[in-house]
């Protein structure tokens, strides 16, 4: 009641901008953003961000939030997208709401057929300790035709695009907890809305953290987790630390050294090699994915998100189908602008998928009807 007060408030008085709390989970820690997001003056404004130990240490803010983005990892939630073909019994007559209703029933059903068994293997779980977090329609066509509504037309074969986020049901009270802290709660596998975030053509979208790097595959009616290689930034600093046998933390003074050219052109050239070499057992990993993915007659066309500092190789990224996600950029080439203390955050190469993470559009409006239609079906499956 108190939120419908709120927005109800907001929506007469017309304030657009929104308080927003992003939840992300890393491999020990969870950071959590405040930021001021006003999509009519295109501005977003960093409130503050800590890092916590755990969901039990996240305390639900005083102010009210409009919208709370809880972003999960790979191992915690998969949220995938992919698309659903039906043919239509009689294609020459016109389409009903009655037979729209179906049509989006026996969608709904394919899609979760389709993928449950493989996102309980993803996450190492029975597909029966699996929860339904959330499941939309992005797009409908109607043969080659793309339509937001398709009651009242033709056509032989329709076309859904669902996304859908899962869960364990281990996770399902903290789902239901957090419904009371805001107007719009999203739960979703963080790597994968960074994925779809990225506003240009990509195949591949390569996430790098600590100690693991997750592979995400985009293709044109499937947008999915690929595969998790045990490569991550550490690796760089305990190749370091082996070849001088020094411990990790001196090594990474090293590197640190090394980027600031503090040290010796003997040991630049060491540690450059090393750099290398590392990359190349990544890209090694990189490619073996890709040749068991997809038969593809040009290099694929690849993005990195750099979740923890690594120092990269700029060799590798100077052609256009290797580049770093820069989410920040792309914002300021809409016209955005980071507020205050925001600026120096957001441009940071490792908070970009925090920037995705607010900037993405979670629902497509133009698909309200389609998407009531879904949600009375599945008031039952979502936790």
């Amino acid at each position: 009641m108190i939120q419908w007060l709120i927005k109800t408030f907001k929506r007469i008085f017309g304030i657009r901008q929104e308080f927003c709390l992003v939840v992300e989970q890393f491999d020990d820690h969870l950071e959590a953003v405040y930021a001021r997001v006003n999509n009519h003056k295109k501005k977003i404004k960093l409130v503050k961000r800590r890092k916590i130990k755990n969901f039990d240490k996240l305390r639900k803010p005083l102010a009210f939030i409009d919208r709370l983005v809880v972003a999960l990892d790979s191992r915690h939630a998969t949220t995938l997208e992919s698309v659903v073909r039906l043919k239509r019994s009689k294609p020459q007559e016109i389409i009903n709401e009655g037979e729209l209703d179906h049509l989006v029933f026996r969608g709904l059903w394919e899609f979760l057929n389709r993928y449950r068994s493989w996102v309980g293997k993803k996450m190492g779980i029975s597909d029966l300790d699996l929860v339904l977090a959330d499941v939309q329609i992005r797009e409908v066509n109607l043969g080659s035709h793309k339509v937001f509504n398709p009651t009242g037309f033709k056509g032989r074969e329709v076309l859904f695009r669902f996304r859908a986020t899962f869960v364990p049901r281990s996770m399902a009270d903290l789902v239901s907890k957090f419904r009371s802290w805001a107007s719009d709660l999203l739960v979703v596998e963080n790597h994968s809305i960074v994925s779809l975030s990225i506003p240009e053509p990509t195949d591949f979208v390569v996430h790098l953290a600590e100690t693991r790097t997750c592979v995400f595959a985009s293709r044109p009616e499937e947008r999915l987790y690929c595969k998790e290689c045990l490569w991550g930034a550490k690796n760089i600093p305990r190749a370091i630390a082996n070849t001088f046998s020094v411990d990790e933390d001196v090594a990474q003074a090293i590197v640190g050294r090394y980027l600031e050219n503090g040290v010796s052109p003997k040991v630049a050239r060491i540690v450059d090699a090393l750099i290398r070499s590392e990359f190349r057992i990544l890209l090694d990993m990189l490619n073996s994915i890709y040749n068991k993915r997809e038969n593809f007659l040009v290099r694929p066309a690849i993005h990195f998100n750099f979740k923890s500092f690594v120092p990269r190789p700029e060799y590798l990224f100077s052609n256009n189908r290797l580049k770093s996600v820069d989410f920040a950029n792309w914002a300021l080439r809409e016209g955005y602008s980071f507020v205050g203390s925001g600026k120096k955050y957001f441009s940071s190469p490792l908070h970009q998928g925090t920037v995705a993470l607010l900037q993405h559009s979670y629902t497509d409006a133009h698909y309200d009807f389609v998407n009531r239609l879904l949600k009375r079906r599945v008031r039952w499956l979502v936790s």
